[in-house]
Order: structure tokens, then C-alpha cells, then sequence
């Protein structure tokens, strides 16, 4: 396995990981009375918008 796939798999993962864990607790969240879910889209959706925007800008480069 090189180097760049190597990095690849570890942003896939990484990726991931952090997906599953903010829809986890965005859910959790949604479904609990003590939330207001006006607040909770508020704080978690730039942050889904800036987590996945920066992975996918990542993508374009070229490693080398």
C-alpha cells in the first residue's frame, strides 16, 4: 500500500467516523424534548456543510 492510498483511506474513514457519530447525536437530539431543534439545526448544520465540504475539497488534490 503507497502513501496515497494510505491518506485516502484514513480521510475516507476519518470521514466516516465523524458522519456517523454528528448524525448519531443530531438524532438523539431531535427525538429529546429537553432539545430545541430550532437550536440544534442551527449549531449541526454548518457544521455537517464545513466537515463535508472540507473532505471533498481534500479529494481534488493531488498528492504526489
Amino acid at each position: 500500500m503507497n502513501a496515497a492510498s494510505h491518506n485516502s483511506r484514513v480521510i475516507l474513514y476519518t470521514l466516516a467516523y465523524v458522519i456517523v457519530a454528528m448524525t448519531t447525536v443530531f438524532l438523539v437530539g431531535l427525538f429529546t424534548d429537553k432539545v430545541d431543534n430550532k437550536q440544534l439545526f442551527t449549531i449541526l448544520g454548518p457544521a455537517f456543510s464545513g466537515i463535508v465540504g472540507y473532505f471533498i475539497g481534500r479529494g481534488d488534490r493531488n498528492d504526489k
